[in-house]
């Protein structure tokens, strides 16, 4: 899991803009949506 430095890194909030709450949420919520991409990806290759 990336840190919130890391994370601020590649958001591009040095500055920040963003609360370390708010980029907490957009990490997780972007991890979420990796997971749904996989779990998608990984049926579609079952099903061939």
């Amino acid at each position: 899991m990336l840190t919130i430095k890391q994370c601020r890194e590649l958001l591009q909030q040095n500055e920040k803009e963003l609360t370390d709450q708010e980029i907490i949420i957009i990490r997780d919520w972007l991890m979420s949506l990796a997971d749904i991409a996989i779990e998608i990806t990984e049926n579609k290759r079952i099903k061939k």
